[in-house]
């Protein structure tokens, strides 16, 4: 329905047309409007209604070519051009709409113009034309929720995550109840490093809408960044049962489950996120190394392999391909995979250890000894809080 007609009073019929539009009555009101337009066809008004009329029954080329007749006629006023930005809009033409929004600026406006150019200049990937067009408008009392969201997600597009947070938190502040600049904020204090408010700001955000799968899924993320597992585990589930294909919850679920040592719920987890063909390193990773404890060695290794193409120089892939390597007894293949794990982590006393069985098996037993003894002190420096050598 059309939304922005009352904003210019001096269109003539809009008491009228405008019932008939709302009550549904498109063809009484396109009746009436041909009337008028036979006893003046080059009407800016009738005009108008015409393409409103047009509008109302999604017949969008009709009414663009409409208004397109009045605005070369030099005719069009704030209101014809209101109608012709919405009517880009919903084409999804969001360029047309901006400058149909902007000529309409040039008429007496209130802060919906600003806000409705600022949405088109977001939507067309115009951020900093957004940050132009309400910055001002932010400041004064007049000030909408949405302005300030449609400010905080364009700062974000900035990488200004600072002001981005401010206007976010404003946004809330406006609109408390607006469950999606909740969920928004929340986003935006994670990525600043406020992992308890963030929490706070997503369970108030499931307060407002129970349903939001993706807001339990990154529930589920922040709890588990705070060691919180099983709420953790509890919010991916529910997000699981609510839309089952976010990207990645397969995946965090079956982390979980893994640190949790249930490897019997992790593995199909682990094996439909890859099937999903996500390429995500990670999985294989851990579903390979769930597997070489279970001596199903073969998958393991394929898995590994396929981690390490995808993201190579990553130690805990190395090491893995380095235990893998040792177990079938490859000492060359596992000499270079743990070399490249300690290139890739020179203080990780687990990769030296390592690198002293696999020393050890080639019989090079002074080179091993030594590995061990950085192991042995590389650990102890880290149990004890000191930096390693």
């Amino acid at each position: 329905m059309v939304t922005i007609w009352a904003t210019h009073a001096l269109i003539r019929g809009q008491g009228e047309i405008r019932q008939l539009i709302e009550t549904g009555r498109l063809l009484e009101a396109k009746e009436l409007v041909q009337k008028k337009l036979e006893e003046d066809p080059s009407s800016p008004d009738w005009l108008y209604w015409k393409a409103a009329i047009a509008f109302a029954s999604g017949d969008f080329a009709e009414a663009e070519r409409t208004l397109q007749h009045v605005v070369r006629s030099q005719a069009a006023s704030g209101t014809h051009l209101l109608l012709l930005g919405e009517i880009h809009d919903r084409k999804q033409h969001w360029k047309e709409a901006s400058g149909a929004y902007r000529r309409a600026l040039a008429f007496p406006h209130g802060p919906d113009l600003l806000i409705r150019l600022a949405r088109s200049e977001f939507r067309a990937g115009n951020p900093p034309a957004v940050i132009e067009t309400l910055r001002p408008l932010a400041e004064s009392p007049e000030a909408t929720g949405e302005a300030h969201f449609l400010l905080a997600l364009s700062y974000g597009r900035q990488g200004d995550l600072e002001q981005s947070v401010a206007h976010l938190s404003k946004a809330v502040e406006k609109q408390p109840d607006a469950a999606s600049y909740r969920f928004q904020y929340a986003l935006a204090l994670a990525e600043s490093g406020q992992m308890e408010n963030a929490m706070k700001e997503l369970r108030r955000t499931l307060v407002l809408e129970p349903n939001l799968a993706m807001a339990h899924f990154y529930l589920g993320q922040i709890l588990h960044n705070m060691n919180l597992r099983n709420d953790a585990l509890a919010a991916l589930q529910r997000a699981e049962r609510l839309q089952p294909g976010i990207p990645h919850l397969a995946f965090s679920l079956g982390l979980l489950y893994k640190l949790q040592g249930d490897f019997d719920q992790a593995i199909p987890k682990f094996e439909k996120e890859i099937a999903a063909g996500t390429d995500h390193p990670p999985a294989h990773f851990h579903l390979a190394e769930i597997l070489f404890r279970r001596n199903q060695t073969r998958r393991s290794e394929e898995l590994i392999k396929r981690a390490i193409a995808l993201q190579p120089g990553m130690a805990d892939y190395h090491l893995l391909a380095t235990e893998i390597a040792l177990a079938a007894d490859r000492l060359e293949e596992a000499e270079v995979q743990v070399k490249t794990a300690i290139g890739s982590d020179p203080n990780s006393g687990r990769a030296h250890y390592l690198r002293g069985r696999v020393l050890q098996a080639m019989g090079r037993t002074r080179e091993a000894g030594s590995a061990f003894e950085l192991s042995r002190k590389l650990m102890d420096g880290r149990r004890e809080g000191a930096p390693a050598p």
